[in-house]
This record gives C-alpha cells, structure tokens and sequence, in this order.
C-alpha cells in the first residue's frame, strides 16, 4: 500500500506540475497518494489481454519506453513487416490536459 501511494504522489506531482507549476505538483502529489490508498493502480476493467490480440502461430514483441529511440524503433519494425497491436504514447501534453482536468474537478 505504501508503494501504491508513493507511486500516486509521484504521478499526481507530475500531473499537478504540467498545470500549475510548482503548487500543482504539491496538490497533485497529495491527489495521487490519496487516489491510491487503496493499493489499486488501474481498474479490472481497463485491462486487456496481449494473448487475445496475436493470431496464433504469430509472435509478438512488447516495448514499454521513454526515449526517442523509440520512434525509429517502431518504424524498423514496421519496415520489417511487424504489425502494431497497440500504439499507445504519452505526450507532455497529455500530462498537462490530464493535470488541468484533475485540476477543474478538485
């Protein structure tokens, strides 16, 4: 639970920080820990199953990154014939939209 609620502090910091400076990254530091008091990070119901989404007999590869070598990486698998299940990327932007709308419903 404690490591729940550490990860939340550092999220909601995050969020806070996009969008309202440094006084955001403080409410949403305390937002976070309390969101995750609980010790659940993500609800059942967002999660899928990789299993489900690869034909059989195909292979699959997961690349969960931060850096701009990713974008390069994607395209040479793709150049390689691979085919992306999903295609998920978090922008700066979506942390200060996501920080603004926790903002407005505080």
């Amino acid at each position: 639970q404690e490591e729940a609620m550490a990860f939340g502090a550092i999220a909601g910091a995050l969020l806070g920080l996009g969008a309202a400076g440094e006084k955001g990254a403080e409410a949403g530091a305390l937002a976070g820990a309390a969101a995750m008091e609980d010790g659940a990070a993500f609800d059942a119901a967002d999660a899928w199953y990789l299993a489900d989404a690869i034909p059989e007999g195909d292979s699959a590869a997961i690349a969960l990154i931060e850096h701009r070598w990713a974008i390069p990486f994607r395209d040479a698998i793709q150049r390689a014939g691979g085919v992306p299940l999903a295609d998920e990327w978090l922008h700066p932007e979506d942390l200060i939209a996501a920080g603004a709308s926790g903002a407005h419903g505080s």
